[in-house]
């Protein structure tokens, strides 16, 4: 496999652990291959005390995100075609039909989605928040799971961001390119045939066997992995497609692309559930598509669906590789 981590690093070894002795919930400790690559446990609650001393602290929504070591990057205005690639097969008809749209105006966003270590950190300062419960596999570098589209929103509107749209989401994913992945799968992303101990044939399994499926994958050790380690997209994107399936700020409609509005859409006015994009370490290679959409219920937790923050573009902000003595 392919592997091409995403510097700077912001792995926050043993913070995690740190936390859940402060009552954040978790299924169990992180694996012991977290618990080794760092400092002494006594170090690690010490440095997780003093990012969350810095969070609380804060002034500015930028100190916030220097904090939590959040990285974004600026997405320019532009023209694209959203919804199934030309040469697609295997497009939904709720990606249906292709359309221009226009992004007239710059945004950021964050490089690799929302990690299980800050979205812990920002818990443990903002203090009306807990991290969900996580698998057993979750680390603190990995992207944080089971989180419900109102607690992806009240994140980001913590670090003075919001969740993108839809239209951003898939521009940014696209960066240019107008065919199904912005490059070969296994380059740049981990979805259900390479993200465990060996390579499978996860569509295969499913077919054979739905019921059986979920053991299948925990019997191969599937699951995710720490963000920014595949190859990133043109706009210097990581994990937009793949890894986990990542919340937008739409409401979901099954045929909404039959009356999208042209310029800046915002999805339909109201609905049921709301857009999830992306792909994921759970599923087969034909979900792991840029225009791969579909809609879940907001208090809805997935162990494959987690999420990365946007803002309307600011001046950018240095964000250090560690979070202090890591």
């Amino acid at each position: 496999m392919n592997s091409h981590r995403w510097p700077p690093a912001i792995c926050l070894p043993l913070m995690l652990a740190a936390l859940l002795g402060n009552g954040v919930q978790n299924s169990q400790t992180p694996p012991a291959k977290t618990a080794t690559a760092g400092p002494s446990a006594p170090t690690a609650a010490r440095d997780a005390a003093e990012v969350t001393a810095a969070v609380r602290g804060a002034r500015s929504e930028d100190e916030r995100i220097r904090a939590l070591a959040l990285p974004f990057l600026t997405i320019p205005p532009g023209t694209f075609m959203m919804g199934c690639s030309p040469t697609d097969k295997e497009c939904q008809e709720r990606e249906k039909p292709s359309h221009s749209v226009t992004i007239t105006r710059s945004f950021d966003l964050m490089v690799v989605p929302v990690t299980a270590g800050q979205f812990a950190m920002w818990a443990q300062a903002d203090g009306r928040h807990q991290l969900p419960q996580q698998p057993e596999w979750s680390a603190s570098d990995e992207p944080v799971v089971n989180v419900t589209w109102d607690e992806a929103r009240a994140f980001c509107s913590f670090v003075g961001g919001r969740l993108p749209t839809e239209a951003e989401w898939e521009y940014a994913a696209r960066a240019g390119t107008t065919g199904a992945r912005y490059g070969t799968l296994d380059d740049i992303t981990w979805y259900g045939d390479n993200s465990g101990d060996s390579q499978i044939d996860a569509q295969g399994l499913w077919n054979q066997n739905q019921s059986g499926y979920d053991g299948a994958l925990r019997a191969n050790g599937n699951r995710a992995h720490a963000v920014g380690t595949k190859q990133p997209n043109a706009f210097g994107l990581y994990d937009m497609i793949g890894n986990v399936y990542q919340w937008t700020a739409d409401w979901y409609g099954e045929n909404y692309y039959k009356e999208s509005v042209p310029v800046d859409p915002r999805g339909p006015g109201s609905g049921e559930g709301r857009v999830l994009r992306g792909g994921s370490w759970m599923y087969s290679p034909r979900w792991a598509r840029a225009s791969n959409r579909f809609g879940s219920t907001p208090s809805n937790r997935g162990a494959d669906d987690g999420f990365r923050c946007a803002r309307d573009a600011h001046s950018p902000v240095t964000v250090s590789p560690r979070v202090p003595k890591l």
